[in-house]
């Protein structure tokens, strides 16, 4: 049961991780661009 719970959780972790990933890659530089000019 135990495994089974944290599988899940470092399954889940992984996806949030990557979608922050995504959210960061496209947001950051739009950001710095419109500071830019």
């Amino acid at each position: 049961m135990m495994n089974i719970d944290e599988q899940k959780i470092q399954e889940v972790l992984v996806a949030f991780g990557q979608h922050l990933s995504r959210i960061h890659a496209e947001a950051i530089p739009s950001e710095i661009g419109r500071e830019a000019y």
